[in-house]
């Protein structure tokens, strides 16, 4: 694991999504999108979670140690487990669609290269959603961009016409994002 090729991506999947999409598709499927990308960012967005909860805390209130890392732990878990959960669910029902819907088995690695990458969004906004900014309203509607990463992903790794390309971009969109949000709006109404 490269955390300059991880950078690279990461930068890239933001900034030039169809070029790399096109080096994404032309990759050998023996890269591990899991252990190369979508673990170390989800990792890295729990830790600036955690600080930012932690800092937050502390500016406001130093008198509780404890209660500042219990809160900063809560956060890490709230930008985290959304993600994760949304990824693995979003994983099963995209299988589902495209043997269900389309009568095509996709391969797994296909689906995970293709919510790995496509999910970076979702980690820049519930990292960003940890610091105390009033730019959640902006935040929300950056999940746009997910529905032209879905798009484009599709496009270069699955062989379906548009028609399908569409449903399957719905599909992984509202898979990523509803649950995600879902599984975050419950985090902060009981936590």
């Amino acid at each position: 694991m490269s955390y300059k090729w991880m950078y690279k991506r990461f930068v890239s999947i933001l900034l030039r999504p169809s070029q790399t999409w096109e080096e994404i598709a032309r990759e050998d499927e023996g890269v591990d999108v899991l252990s190369s990308y979508f673990y170390p960012l989800m990792g890295l967005a729990g830790l600036v979670s955690f600080i930012a909860y932690f800092v937050v805390g502390y500016v406001g209130d130093a008198s509780q140690p404890f209660a500042l890392f219990k809160d900063a732990i809560i956060g890490c878990c709230v930008t985290c487990v959304p993600v994760f959960l949304s990824f693995f669910v979003s994983a099963f029902v995209l299988g589902k669609v495209a043997r269900s819907l389309f009568g095509v088995v996709v391969a797994q690695s296909d689906i995970y290269r293709l919510l790995g990458y496509s999910m970076t969004v979702l980690f820049v906004t519930y990292t960003v959603l940890a610091f105390p900014i009033d730019f959640k309203i902006l935040v929300w509607l950056c999940q746009v961009y997910t529905i032209f990463l879905v798009w484009e992903g599709c496009g270069r790794l699955f062989d379906f016409d548009d028609n399908r390309r569409l449903v399957f971009t719905v599909m992984a969109f509202l898979s990523e994002v509803v649950v995600a949000g879902g599984i975050y709006y419950l985090f902060c109404k009981f936590m």
